[in-house]
């Protein structure tokens, strides 16, 4: 069953609804109300190994296409804004100087200028974040779904992938960190955008010299993107997946190191093959924390089926 999605209410608008034949309704909440109804006919699932003694899985892993698609959307995005600045900042500032050369005071214009580029794209950023945030959650999902269902069949076990509150509040707060990361980039570019105009102008520069540190920007934004892409994605995969076994009834897990980082951090190494409880996590570092949870991390873990005889 899919999670609570938008669809266009009977009499026209965006609504909600639950699954792919819900009801339409105008809030999310009135979604969620007939999802718990549904839900609460149904006796949560809980695996058990039928040997009694338990029984590990493999882990799910990011998937590789998942964050290559990511990428290469967020980096659409991220370039069109760059182009648009670019093209519209080189005119705006060339007329500056022209009228500056005329003892004239286009400061006013310039700054106009910048604030209606970044009223445009700051709202560009924040539709295009939403959007793409959901997504990929949603593609996150199916793929997690469907990797942990194979799983289990693998180990004897057929189970149906419902979308419990629980799996809803994880896949909305997935969906909410993508799109404050993707905004919060695009805000302080604009900011540095403009105090490098500023700079500029206070400094006499020339556009040559203002678009090489336009350029400077643009590249430190566009790695930026691809950090948010490889992290989100390792990070969506494995909330949604860790959400998904508590549900099942799974209460541990084995921490795995992914061996992919060029510096990796010396506590994941060393947490390497350990169990922890899927309920509280690792304490590693100070803090209690979980596989993927920290930034650019790409440890997974891989589940238990707990058992009756330890």
């Amino acid at each position: 069953m899919m999670p609570i999605q938008r669809c266009t209410l009977p009499g026209g608008g965006s609504g909600y609804k639950w699954g792919k034949q819900g009801k339409c309704y105008a809030s999310r909440a009135d979604a969620m109300k007939q999802a718990r109804a549904i839900l609460a006919h149904d006796q949560k699932t809980t695996l058990v190994s039928p040997t009694g003694k338990p029984i590990p899985l493999r882990g799910v892993r990011a998937n590789a296409r998942a964050e290559a698609i990511f990428r290469k959307k967020l980096l659409r995005l991220v370039d069109d804004m760059n182009q648009s600045l670019l093209y519209w900042l080189s005119a705006a500032y060339n007329e500056f100087r022209s009228e500056m050369a005329l003892d004239a005071s286009p400061l006013a214009t310039l700054q106009k200028k910048m604030n209606e580029l970044a009223k445009r794209w700051l709202k560009n950023f924040r539709v295009g974040a939403e959007k793409l945030a959901e997504w990929h959650t949603k593609s996150t999902l199916n793929y997690t779904d469907a990797d942990m269902k194979a799983m289990l069949k693998d180990a004897g076990f057929t189970v149906q992938m419902q979308i419990t509150p629980a799996m809803q509040t994880a896949y909305d707060a997935v969906i909410a960190e993508q799109v404050g990361l993707i905004t919060n980039m695009s805000t302080q570019q604009l900011a540095q955008i403009e105090t490098l105009v500023m700079q500029s102008v206070q400094s006499g520069r020339d556009l040559a010299t203002l678009t090489d540190a336009l350029e400077n920007q643009f590249g430190i934004t566009r790695r930026r993107a691809k950090l948010i892409a490889r992290d989100q994605n390792n990070k969506a995969t494995q909330t949604l997946t860790r959400t998904r076994q508590q549900e099942l009834g799974l209460r541990q897990s084995i921490w795995r190191h992914s061996h992919a980082g060029k510096v990796p951090r010396p506590s994941h190494v060393k947490a390497d093959g350990k169990t922890y409880d899927l309920d509280k996590g690792m304490f590693l570092d100070g803090k209690w924390t979980f596989p993927g949870i920290e930034i650019n991390c790409r440890c997974f873990s891989t589940p238990i089926i707990p058992g009756f005889i330890d």
